[in-house]
């Protein structure tokens, strides 16, 4: 299996069928926003916001501050002012589109914000270096990024088990990996390079288990799946769809995803 070219553009995502499945998201940005404390009056940047389900929990810390929601996929920037619409929040928060290694293309200020907060979506950028250099300039001076997303190791027995099956089958293997799972070493580097200071990266295991098949399958083909629907056949899916759910359960032992989340916490 191969990187894609950092110019491909991306698979396209469902906004709704990823809102129905990310609990498991969810949960890790809650723990997120949970590690820092918040004064209640930030300027909060949520990069890569994806369907918004992660709005209500940032609106909880910042009930005199303000939000804006970043993605740059079409079907969950719907998804996210959707909810928006429903919380009728009280502060002020957009949603709008945006790529995150192109941030000085975007409409939003320099020097703009007390907070950059971003969860499980950094590891589908190829390209991190630049996406902090942006995140940098947009921050105001001594306002501290937080960010969860893929690790070094995430994942790696799904992605045997997607090989496997592919090999088995007789598909080619080798297919566009949209994700990228830096060393926790490269990710500091990075961050020093674009001039964060107190910055501290680690990893930590969340595996995730599924209650049966059926929540197993449903969850990869939204999530993990993705740019590979787009990639197979129409006629050859349901094969490997079945032949990817074996080999994972062998592999894993269960009705589970080997997530590994990299963390990060610095200042500009």
């Amino acid at each position: 299996m191969r990187s894609a070219p950092q110019d491909e553009s991306p698979a396209a995502w469902d906004g709704a069928a990823y809102d129905d499945v990310a609990a498991v998201q969810e949960r890790w940005g809650r723990a997120v926003i949970a590690r820092n404390a918040w004064r209640g009056d930030e300027v909060v940047l949520d990069a890569g916001c994806g369907s918004g389900r992660l709005i209500a929990a940032l609106l909880e810390r910042i009930p005199h501050g303000r939000l804006v929601c970043l993605d740059r996929d079409g079907s969950m920037l719907e998804a996210a002012r959707r909810r928006v619409q429903a919380l009728a929040p009280r502060i002020s928060v957009a949603v709008m589109g945006g790529d995150l290694t192109a941030l000085e293309q975007t409409a939003l200020s320099p020097e703009s914000f007390d907070v950059v907060f971003s969860n499980a979506a950094l590891h589908w950028l190829r390209n991190k270096q630049r996406a902090f250099a942006g995140m940098i300039r947009l921050m105001k001076p001594g306002a501290r990024l937080t960010a969860q997303f893929g690790g070094q190791g995430n994942i790696q027995r799904i992605r045997a088990a997607i090989y496997r099956a592919l090999r088995r089958l007789g598909l080619p293997t080798a297919y566009d990996e949209e994700f990228e799972f830096a060393a926790p070493e490269h990710t500091s580097e990075q961050l020093k390079i674009c001039g964060f200071r107190n910055v501290r990266v680690w990893q930590e295991d969340a595996t995730a288990e599924f209650p049966d098949r059926a929540a197993f399958l449903r969850f990869a083909e939204t999530v993990i799946l993705r740019p590979l629907r787009t990639a197979l056949p129409a006629e050859r899916w349901p094969a490997f769809r079945e032949e990817f759910a074996r080999q994972a359960q062998a592999l894993l032992g269960g009705w589970r995803v080997d997530y590994v989340r990299q963390n990060v916490e610095a200042n500009r």
